[in-house]
């Protein structure tokens, strides 16, 4: 595959490792590809999310990893092989502040959320007020959500 890859000028870009798979350092690739048996595969999901950086994409074609859902999945009729991809997830659980001017007044955020994999959900508190947050995605490091809150002094929502 090395070979390959520089026969065709793309030996800069890919490179191709042949080695004991809990050996591998993670933290360098950009690509996991998988065809395991799912018993191994699920034996690598906590390296993958302890090693690998946020973003990265995670391949398997067959079988999931446990219950951790593919963000994408790839059924065509009449094809046997299912093919996967996730991202690795940005590890968020946990508190988190910040503040932001809305209307000129300036509001201090705290935020508990609660993670499983790339699914979060939690609360946010500003001032004495609080909301649960609504449509969280978070794919890599990039985390969305949606907070309905009237703030005090603004007269905004």
């Amino acid at each position: 595959a090395n070979a390959a890859a520089g026969a065709q000028n793309l030996a800069d870009r890919a490179q191709f490792l042949h080695q004991n798979v809990f050996d591998a350092d993670l933290g360098k690739v950009d690509v996991i590809f998988m065809w395991l048996f799912p018993e191994l595969m699920r034996l690598l999901r906590p390296k993958i999310l302890a090693q690998a950086r946020p973003g990265t994409r995670v391949v398997a074609a067959t079988w999931g990893i446990g219950n951790w859902a593919a963000d994408v999945t790839d059924e065509r009729p009449g094809n046997y092989t299912t093919v996967r991809l996730w991202h690795v997830p940005a590890r968020i659980e946990g508190a988190w502040e910040w503040e932001t001017n809305i209307g000129g007044v300036i509001h201090r955020f705290e935020a508990l959320l609660e993670q499983q994999f790339q699914q979060a959900e939690g609360a946010v508190r500003v001032g004495h007020r609080r909301q649960l947050i609504q449509s969280a995605k978070l794919q890599g490091r990039n985390l969305q959500f949606l907070l309905s809150m009237t703030l005090p002094g603004t007269g905004y929502t």
